[in-house]
């Protein structure tokens, strides 16, 4: 992949969702790690240029940015860290933070030529990239991407979350279903009456019935389900006026 073909992509993913973007009034806040202190300052005026509120938290080097993160990691929008940093380098730093969890997505600051590396930061789980231009181009762009990449981690995570809402309240349904029926079931086997469970058809069929209907009738539990209604009387007289009861009931 050319570094055009990634200023591209990013270029045509900011003009797409800007609209939607530009809706967020909320204070965006933001962890800068970068050691040169031009570039802090370019990065500063970008976003005083925009209309974006914004709060940006300035680190020179990582060892910073890990313990502003351990910190306080919850209340930031997003983390931009740039690739060349001293000591520990923007890369490493990236994984730290993500074998560390921190809740703010990760974006790495590249250079034009940077392929490789964003290639290894996406893989890796960053969530995205700027790649700066020699013309500082990027600089325009700045704000709106990474108010554009805070909301679609804000987004995902509400996604997230409502997704596992769900799967929680339909777990707590299915428990209330298994104690509603072993309930049902409890108080259909202790009742000292007979009771059956009827499908549809005349005579209906016998679908299930409790252990005093056994009783009463004197038949095996396998004899009965599967029988009409019929097996339960002994003579015509008494079969014809159970009819006339049954019928209309479950018409």
């Amino acid at each position: 992949m050319r570094a055009s073909d990634l200023s591209e992509r990013s270029q045509s993913h900011l003009q797409m969702e800007t609209p939607v973007m530009l809706e967020t009034s909320s204070k965006l806040r933001i962890v800068l790690v970068q050691e040169n202190e031009n570039d802090r300052l370019l990065f500063r005026r970008a976003f005083q240029k925009s209309d974006i509120s914004c709060e940006i938290i300035e680190c020179s080097r990582a060892e910073e940015a890990i313990e502003q993160l351990s910190a306080d990691a919850q209340s930031f929008n997003v983390v931009a860290v740039d690739h060349n940093l001293p000591g520990i380098s923007g890369m490493d730093l990236c994984r730290k933070l993500l074998d560390n969890k921190i809740p703010p997505p990760l974006v790495l600051l590249a250079e034009t030529g940077s392929e490789k590396l964003v290639a290894e930061a996406l893989k890796a789980g960053v969530h995205d990239y700027i790649i700066r231009d020699p013309e500082q181009g990027y600089l325009e762009l700045l704000p709106i991407s990474l108010i554009n990449i805070a909301r679609r981690h804000f987004d995902h995570n509400n996604s997230y979350k409502q997704a596992e809402k769900t799967l929680q309240d339909s777990k707590k349904t299915e428990k209330e279903l298994r104690d509603s029926r072993y309930l049902i079931e409890k108080v259909f086997s202790s009742l000292d009456r007979a009771v059956f469970v009827l499908g549809n058809g005349t005579p209906p069929c016998i679908i299930d019935c409790n252990p005093a209907a056994l009783d009463i009738f004197g038949y095996p539990k396998n004899r009965m389900i599967g029988q009409t209604t019929d097996v339960l009387h002994i003579n015509t007289e008494s079969l014809r006026e159970f009819q006339k009861i049954l019928y209309p009931a479950i018409e």
